[in-house]
Formats: C-alpha cells, structure tokens, sequence
C-alpha cells in the first residue's frame, strides 16, 4: 500500500501528474520510493519528503492576520469599547502622537512593539467555514486596529472579537 499519493496539476492547461510513494523497511533503515504514473522509473529518494508532504489543511494554510510594511504605516487608529484613538507618525518619521481624542506625545518604542506584533501575528485556530461574524463577537467587533499609509491608504484592519480557547477571535 503506498504511503502517499501526491496530485500535481501543472502547467496553464493543469495536466494530471502522479506520484506515488512508498517506504519499506531494509537493514533497520526506512528507505522512501517514489515512481510517477506512466513511467516506469522508481526512484529512491529523502525521507524528510515524506514528512513534507504529511500535512492536513491547517498546517498549509496561510495564518498571518495583516500583511504590511511597518515602515508605511503613518496613522493607526484602535477601537475598543465605544472609544477610538488615533496615533500619527511625525513629519520626521521616528515620533508618534496621538491626534485624537486628544492631543498627546506617544511612547515611539510602545507604537514600534504595537507594529511588531501586529505584523508577526498569526492565527492559532480558524472558525469554521461558514460561521456567522456575530458568533466571534466580530459584527460589530469588540476592538479593532486599522492601519494607513501616508496617503490615507488603508493598509490593513484587525478586528478583534470575544476570547475564545485559542485567543481573542479576529
């Protein structure tokens, strides 16, 4: 029985290729084969390919939460619980303030973590698919972060709804 079945579509016109792999067990090692449907070549090749290609669909899928330049970012605005702050990069590019609700100098290094961890942060779990927003505490969110660029140009948006066993829901 083979220990995987790999499916290839390829090229624009998406022809069918197969591989199929198998392992057996010689002199106390595991060696791994692959052969390729129609031909008639087997081919011994690295275990660790095996391991590559033994995933389910959630160790694929992309998890990151925002894809963006931290170096764009020139205005971030947080909402959470009815309140809504907005925070500036300066002219110089290297002060934050904060514009709204009231004017404030910002702590640079607080803004930069912020940023950071946005950019770095990935999903722990997914919901399924075809749940209602209003289910996460998502519609409307309980918090949200949005992030823009110079030009006003919205770079991306968090929202973050009820905690859930993985970590808040966004």
């Amino acid at each position: 029985r083979p220990a995987a079945v790999l499916s290839i579509w390829k090229g624009p016109e998406r022809s069918l290729q197969q591989v199929t792999l198998g392992k057996i067990q010689a002199g106390g090692k595991t060696k791994l084969f692959a052969v390729r449907a129609g031909a008639g070549t087997v081919w011994e090749i690295a275990e660790q390919i095996l391991k590559d290609v033994d995933k389910k669909p959630f160790d694929l899928q992309y998890k990151k939460a925002l894809d963006f330049k931290r170096d764009e970012v020139r205005r971030v605005v947080i909402a959470s619980g009815g309140e809504q702050w907005t925070i500036e990069k300066g002219a110089a590019g290297d002060e934050w303030e904060i514009t709204a609700p009231a004017p404030a100098k910002a702590r640079p290094h607080k803004m930069n973590a912020v940023l950071y961890n946005l950019t770095n942060l990935k999903a722990a779990d997914f919901a399924p698919v075809g749940a209602p927003p209003r289910e996460f505490e998502l519609d409307p969110p309980k918090r949200s972060v949005t992030l823009f660029d110079g030009s006003g140009k919205e770079l991306g948006r968090l929202a973050i709804g009820k905690d859930t066993t993985s970590g808040p829901a966004a």
